[in-house]
């Protein structure tokens, strides 16, 4: 009896389950039909990139299904404002790095592309570069005790808005280990009279003397090296078949590149939103058998990234950075400019890259074709380091 009381349970639950189940989705459905009734679907927020929605157009009782691309909403000028503010706040928060202050600038300091998650491009300007290069590091290690003064401008753009901000900071020699110390003085010294026989080693790191010692060479030091020389000559195979499939991605990457952006121009010019487009190329390279290539590969995983919920914006981004080549960061510029600003001239810039691809797809195939001839020269060079460590072993053993 308690068994079946205990199954009856839970058929209730599962019942009152379903039952709650579809009153949700027939609040959502509801709700969804009330928002269309007034014409509208409200938009992602700016840095959420745009978004797809598939609707059903009814015209005289004719029934069309319809795909929408919506784009994000822009900043207002009032929120474009007050977002430049925030970032001006950000830089302020985080240009120093490790420093403390302004006045005393030893380490390098954090000069960023973009603020506030992207919402603010930035464009950093230095009034001079010789001590702090553009990545924020430095560039001299010795400067005057008095320090260099630095002025930094950033023009910070967001949407149509932009606006500059300008601070100084003051920039001293950068704290260095004594092994730095050793290795500058020793720099220092090598430029001095180099027309001397002999080279003078410094006597002292500020008031503190140095000690010099010759390091002894033993036997056992020299065979554990040639040891090691030996199980690199040995474990080479493995680290050229690593190196000729990076390079066969590499090439890959730049053959297929031209083909890639062409079928997207086409795409695009037809009336295809770059979204659909995107799935419409990952979709036809996995069903239709297409050879398997690093450029479509990557193609299909920032499908399968937006297919699980990363915005589109950021998987284009993505897709640049894994490839690493410069063509392909220009591509992800060019989808992710259209999504933020939109671009009716898309497909006709595509275009002319697809054009300007060709071009050096064509180069890229000469320079292949001279490689191939110089590849006989490896096992030469292999056979060589081999027949020199056999004789030089030896010889320093007997030494």
């Amino acid at each position: 009896m308690k068994s079946e009381k205990g199954t009856e349970k839970t058929k209730i639950k599962k019942i009152l389950a379903a039952v709650l189940l579809l009153i949700v989705f027939v609040m959502v459905r509801q709700q969804t039909a009330e928002s269309l009734e007034h014409g509208s679907l409200q938009r992602k927020e700016p840095g959420e990139g745009s978004s797809q929605k598939s609707l059903e157009a009814i015209v005289d009782g004719e029934s069309y299904d319809i795909n929408v691309e919506i784009a994000e909403r822009r900043f207002t000028k009032k929120e474009a404002k007050k977002e430049l503010k925030k970032a001006k706040k950000e830089i302020d928060a985080t240009f120093l790095g490790d420093n403390k202050s302004l006045n005393s600038v030893k380490k390098p300091v954090v000069m960023k592309d973009s603020y506030r998650n992207g919402n603010v491009e930035a464009e950093w300007r230095l009034d001079s570069y010789d001590v702090i290069n553009t990545e924020g590091e430095f560039v001299k290690k010795e400067l005057p005790k008095k320090g260099v003064l630095l002025e930094a401008c950033v023009l910070l753009s967001c949407g149509e808005e932009t606006e500059e901000y300008s601070f100084g900071f003051h920039v001293f020699s950068p704290d260095l280990s004594v092994r730095e110390q050793i290795e500058t003085a020793l720099e220092k010294q090598n430029q001095k009279n180099k027309t001397k026989k002999n080279f003078i080693l410094p006597k002292k790191l500020g008031k503190k003397e140095i000690q010099w010692k010759a390091k002894s060479s033993h036997t056992v030091g020299i065979l554990l090296l040639l040891g090691a020389v030996t199980g690199i000559l040995l474990k080479f195979r493995g680290i050229e078949e690593e190196r000729k499939k990076k390079k066969k991605r590499e090439e890959e990457l730049l053959l297929y590149y031209p083909q890639l952006v062409t079928t997207l121009a086409l795409l695009i010019g037809a009336g295809m939103p770059v979204s659909k487009a995107w799935g419409r190329m990952a979709n036809r390279y996995k069903k239709e058998g297409m050879a398997k290539n690093a450029a479509y590969e990557e193609l299909c995983y920032t499908w399968n990234e937006m297919q699980d919920g990363v915005g589109e914006r950021k998987a284009y981004e993505n897709f640049g950075k894994r490839c690493g080549f410069w063509q392909y960061k220009k591509l992800a510029s060019l989808l992710t400019q259209n999504l933020r600003k939109g671009s009716s001239e898309l497909s006709e810039l595509l275009s002319k890259e697809a054009e300007l691809a060709m071009e050096q797809r064509k180069n890229l195939a000469k320079r292949l074709g001279e490689e191939a001839g110089t590849k006989l020269l490896l096992p030469m060079m292999l056979m060589l380091s081999i027949i020199m460590v056999l004789i030089i072993v030896p010889a320093l053993v007997k030494f």
